[in-house]
């Protein structure tokens, strides 16, 4: 069934989905920030949808998610799910410790989700709202949703930087978190795999990691970690590197997972 689901996606019709810019202005960093966003076609006046939040990579731009995987909006128009490009910058999704200007985990959390929840048809309800993304971005949907558990219900990674161990002060991580030679404990307290204790009930998550990616043996260690504290997750590994070619298939699976997590859920539809 997941694999005819996929097969779904790929054949279905011409999408009606609208594909727009959001922009949102940051009281925390004083300035505009550009998001992305596609909402489905809705099919009565009254329709709601569950909100994905889907965090690009280091390096990237919200809009490169529809080169990733260009039936984004289908996507959104079959699972009927309202999709949230955030522009994040190189800036990790995290209140940088040592740039004050960088607060991204303020931005997504709180700026970025009242101002969605305010202007689109969404289900304002922790259990209609994920996080998605790849590579810094699956880094950021993972921590994010560790840490606002009250706000977000699943979480997807896709190549995701769980461990920042093996790669110190790489892709700029000097720039938010401060040299990782000075920083140790520091950087320990922002490792997603060091942050399984705080996963309670009720989070859904599922993580996936080529096999050729160098982030594998990480992501690996992380799905020991969570079996090990009998955390209940998703956890795949399929021949790949890391690239678009790997993504633009992991992202149907993910989707898939994130539309099952949203129908099992049952969010009240009428909640406004």
């Amino acid at each position: 069934m997941f694999l005819c689901g996929v097969t779904f996606l790929a054949s279905s019709l011409l999408s009606a989905a609208q594909v727009q810019n959001m922009e949102v202005k940051s009281a925390s960093m004083n300035k505009q920030i550009t998001n992305l966003t596609i909402t489905p076609d809705r099919r009565a006046s009254d329709e709601r949808f569950p909100v994905v939040y889907l965090l690009h990579g280091y390096g990237m731009t919200p809009a490169e998610w529809l080169k990733v995987q260009p039936q984004l909006p289908r996507m959104a128009d079959d699972l009927r799910v309202i999709i949230v490009c955030p522009d994040g910058g190189n800036n990790w999704y995290v209140d940088s410790p040592v740039a004050p200007h960088s607060k991204y985990e303020t931005y997504v959390t709180k700026e970025l989700v009242a101002q969605v929840d305010g202007s689109l048809p969404t289900i304002r309800d922790r259990r209609a709202r994920a996080l998605c993304g790849l590579s810094m971005g699956g880094y950021g949907a993972l921590r994010l949703a560790i840490m606002h558990q009250d706000l977000f219900s699943a979480a997807g990674s896709m190549s995701g930087l769980v461990d920042f161990t093996p790669f110190p002060n790489r892709w700029g991580t000097q720039d938010i978190f401060g040299k990782a030679e000075e920083n140790a404990e520091r950087m320990q307290e922002y490792n997603v795999i060091n942050l399984t204790h705080l996963i309670r009930p009720g989070l859904d998550i599922m993580i996936d990691c080529g096999t050729e990616d160098f982030f594998h043996q990480s992501n690996e260690n992380l799905h020991r970690a969570l079996l090990e504290r009998h955390v209940p997750h998703t956890y795949t590994s399929f021949p790949g590197t890391h690239n678009y070619a790997y993504w633009n298939n992991a992202i149907l699976h993910q989707f898939i997972f994130l539309s099952r997590h949203f129908a099992a859920a049952d969010p009240p539809k009428a909640k406004k």
